[in-house]
């Protein structure tokens, strides 16, 4: 840079002092995510190297920075890379992408993965069981989480509740049975065993053991509200539906009301 100053009255009119350049510690716009050493300064002609942080791995092998004439830094002649090391194992997975089980994944990148079976993605509902799901390398060098559950089967029905034991609960591979005692067969399991299958529906049902056999008295409206219709009977495992009964009081209308504004599923017999 070049200045000029003045003589006047004697004096002149500036003080002109020459400072070295200086390209001030260097940052995340020169390299990126690194951390810098400059030990002998940041003015013209000094030196900084840099570090990639993790998990960013060195690409190239110069990691210098030099401060030029202008207070700028050379361009790097290496760089840092955001990278995945190999994903951690799934448990009850299986991973379908081979390459995958090297270092040095790009962010972005994916690794497939297929649950073993009776296992299946979390997150989906029963009507959508998913068995393969993805998982990607994300901007902080860690992987997109991926789990694999046991595949349950529903409950058996309600009728059976308390009558039945299971070596698992009601997941895959578990098996369920009753116990008849009524000499049916020796064994009084292998005709009322039933066994929770990878597609998460059971091998068979549960049917009523002999000495399950009866009925239940119908069911009681303490209030006269209810009417209950039960087309199956009594017996063990029917079903009984209730309804509301309507009332027959009259229902008041608010002043700015007429009986057409009334909701259509309270069908009142009147308004006033």
């Amino acid at each position: 840079t070049t200045v000029t100053i003045t003589c006047t009255d004697g004096k002149w009119n500036k003080l002109v002092t020459c400072e070295p350049v200086d390209c001030e510690i260097p940052n995340k716009y020169h390299v990126y995510p690194a951390t810098f050493s400059c030990p002998e300064g940041t003015t013209l002609g000094k030196q900084c190297t840099f570090q990639c942080r993790p998990p960013a791995q060195m690409k190239g092998t110069i990691n210098i920075l030099t401060c030029m004439e202008d207070g700028l830094w050379s361009f790097p002649e290496a760089l840092c890379e955001l990278t995945c090391l190999a994903p951690p194992p799934v448990p009850n997975a299986v991973l379908q992408t081979h390459h995958c089980s090297a270092n040095r994944h790009k962010v972005g990148s994916f690794c497939k993965y297929k649950c073993k079976p009776g296992y299946q993605v979390h997150g989906f509902p029963k009507t959508t069981r998913k068995r393969v799901f993805k998982r990607q390398c994300t901007e902080d060098g860690s992987w997109q989480k991926g789990t694999c559950i046991p595949v349950t089967c529903d409950p058996p029905p309600l009728m059976f509740h308390g009558v039945y034991q299971c070596t698992n609960g009601f997941q895959f591979n578990s098996i369920c049975w009753i116990n008849c005692d009524d000499g049916e067969n020796q064994t009084g399991l292998s005709d009322n065993m039933i066994q929770c299958r990878k597609n998460g529906n059971w091998t068979g049902s549960f049917h009523l053991c002999k000495k399950m056999q009866g009925e239940c008295q119908p069911p009681r409206n303490s209030n006269n509200t209810l009417n209950f219709t039960c087309k199956e009977g009594y017996g063990i495992g029917a079903r009984c539906f209730p309804t509301c009964m309507p009332t027959h009081d009259p229902v008041i209308l608010p002043n700015n009301m007429t009986s057409k504004d009334v909701a259509h599923w309270m069908n009142p017999p009147k308004a006033q």
